[in-house]
Parts: structure tokens; C-alpha cells; sequence
């Protein structure tokens, strides 16, 4: 079997979850950092690894490119997942939000698994969750889960979003060895090992660092109503941290970021509101053929090609759709 993770706490947390239970040969295969597409997998990997099954953990990318991937192996694709997606019929799929389902109550892949395939540990379950809902859990039965968990632990919610910082870090500055190292560290370790841990404490103060350079870097290019748009570059993977804490800051509008990251040759394009479920509208850009991939509150796309159309053509959907200038 090939499990195929988001990097980030939750994809890396899915992962060592499945696996504990999974009673087989594995082979982890993290996508590249910063593309959602079938392309962004190591197809070369998996082949010479010749599974039977090929599961994608927690990576958001549409049906359609699952489809492509499934083509292209020649094998069963599962996806397990909690961001919302469209049903592409003939596909393996454990994602409730797809059928309809709140992501306030599926609010990690983590919780999925456990949730509807039965699979039962605490830590990599709270890890997910925390990663990212962060501290502001809204159903009541997942909060009062990591709760239980946490007072069994004499653990608070700022201990384990330390923790998830620091699992963070790795892929924030595009080091897949440390994403690998820190996959161990949760499959073998609770959360005070790794809060311990002083590779990942230097990976977070290096990740602190670059944020708030491309922070102090950012300038507003647009405003119309609620939406603001900002732009910034960073040498590191960083835009939803900077996004965040825009939309923080600005908790009553639409937050569109533009990022130029350097050492990965892209540029994201990041939209995320405290107030306005932007999520609404990434049905309407899947439509469009925009690879784009978030949550109610959150979405973001790797922009290749004409970024300023992609970005008028955001703006304008957001726009209609949720209404904001009426």
C-alpha cells in the first residue's frame, strides 16, 4: 500500500494513523510541497513500489485529478479526506464534506478516519484536529474529545498547537527529510516528546523569521468593499501563515493574499475570512477549470501562468457569490 499525505500535521498525522493499523507493506510519498494536482505525485515511486492500493491522505485536489492519477497507476486510488470536493462516480472516497457533510464537523482528516473507519488513537486524532481547526473547535463533540484527552494528559490546547507548530515547521521551509523525521516522531512519540524535540524547535525559529519578513514586506494592491488584497513574497512556504494572520487582523473582511515563494518558483494565491464562508465559491472556480482546493472558511491555489486574470476572475466570483458589495 502507498499512502500519499498532505504534509502538513494533519496529512502527516492521517498518515501514521492509517498505517498503525494497516498490517501490510507501506510506502509514505509526500506530494509536492505547494501543488494540488495528480502531477505534484511521485508516479515513478509508487510504480516501482507495485501497490495494489494507493491512498491519498488529507491532499484536497478535485476528483478529476484523482481520476488522472488512477489512470495513470493503473490501480485503485482511495481518497480520505474532510475538505470539500465533488463526487465523481466509479471513485473510492472517504470524504463527508463531499456528500454534503459540515467541515465544522469533520474539521481534520484525522477525525474522518476515525469517525468512519474506526480507527482509534488519541494523539495522532488531536494532532490532526488541532492542526487544523486550531484552538477554536466548533463541535461540540470534538471539542469535548480533545478536552477528555487533554485533561487524561494534563496537556492544554496551547500545548498541542505548540506541538502542531512545530510539526509545521518542516514543511514551511520545504525540507522533506524533516517532513519524514517528524511522520516518526508522531507515529512513535506523544505530545511532550515532541514539543522536546530540538530539531523541530530550530526549524520554527527559522520558519519565525521568514514570516515576519514577508509580514513587514506585504502591501495592500486592492480594495473593493470587504475584500483586500494583498501581496508579499517569502523564500520559505509560508502563505497560509501570513494569510492567517491577515485575516486575523482584518476579522471583518475578505482576506486575497498573493505570494511569490521563491524557493519553490510559484506563486499562491491564498483567500481566508474570519467572517465570510469563501469556501461557497470553490465550486464555481472548480468550474471553471481552477485548481483550487480549501474549506469554509479558506481556499488557496497554486497560480501558474496569467496570475492577474486568475486573480480578477477570483475577485469577481467572490463578488457574486457571496455578495459582498450589495
Amino acid at each position: 500500500m502507498v499512502l500519499v499525505h498532505h504534509w502538513d500535521t494533519d496529512g502527516i498525522a492521517s498518515a501514521t494513523l492509517l498505517s498503525k493499523f494497516i498490517e501490510c507493506n507501506k510506502l509514505f510519498i509526500i506530494p509536492k510541497i505547494g501543488f494540488y494536482s495528480s502531477e505534484a505525485v511521485s508516479v515513478g515511486k509508487i510504480e516501482k513500489f507495485y501497490p495494489d492500493l494507493t491512498v491519498l491522505l488529507d491532499y484536497g485536489i478535485s476528483m478529476w485529478e484523482v481520476a488522472k492519477l488512477a489512470s495513470t497507476l493503473n490501480h485503485e486510488v482511495l481518497v480520505v479526506d474532510h475538505h470539500l470536493n465533488t463526487l465523481l462516480t466509479n471513485y473510492a472516497i472517504c470524504n463527508p464534506a463531499a456528500y454534503g457533510y459540515s467541515t465544522v464537523d469533520y474539521p481534520s482528516t484525522t477525525w474522518v478516519i476515525k469517525e468512519h473507519l474506526g480507527f482509534e488513537d488519541e494523539v495522532k486524532i488531536v494532532l490532526g484536529v488541532i492542526g487544523d481547526a486550531g484552538t477554536r473547535i466548533k463541535s461540540v463533540s470534538v471539542r469535548t474529545y480533545v478536552l477528555n484527552f487533554l485533561e487524561k494528559e494534563k496537556l492544554t490546547l496551547q500545548d498541542v498547537k505548540k506541538a502542531v507548530e512545530l510539526l509545521d515547521s518542516c514543511y514551511k521551509l520545504v525540507d522533506y527529510n524533516c517532513i519524514g523525521y517528524a511522520r516518526s516522531l508522531v507515529e512513535n512519540s506523544g505530545i511532550r516528546e515532541i514539543l522536546e524535540d530540538k530539531l523541530l524547535q530550530n526549524s520554527v525559529k527559522k520558519v519565525k523569521d521568514e514570516i515576519w519578513k514577508a509580514i513587514e514586506n506585504s502591501q495592500i494592491i486592492e480594495i473593493k468593499g470587504p475584500i483586500k488584497v494583498f501581496s508579499t513574497t517569502s523564500e520559505a512556504y509560508i502563505t497560509s501563515s501570513i494569510g492567517r494572520f491577515l485575516a486575523v487582523k482584518n476579522p471583518e473582511d475578505i482576506i486575497v493574499l498573493v505570494n511569490a515563494v521563491a524557493k519553490l518558483g510559484i506563486v499562491n494565491i491564498y483567500v481566508r475570512s474570519v467572517k465570510y464562508k469563501v469556501g461557497k465559491v470553490i465550486g464555481a472556480l472548480k468550474n471553471l477549470g481552477i485548481n483550487v482546493g480549501g474549506k469554509d472558511h479558506v481556499f488557496s491555489l497554486v497560480c501558474e501562468g496569467k496570475c492577474y486574470e486568475k486573480l480578477k476572475t477570483i475577485i469577481s466570483i467572490l463578488e457574486k457569490q457571496l455578495g459582498v458589495l450589495k
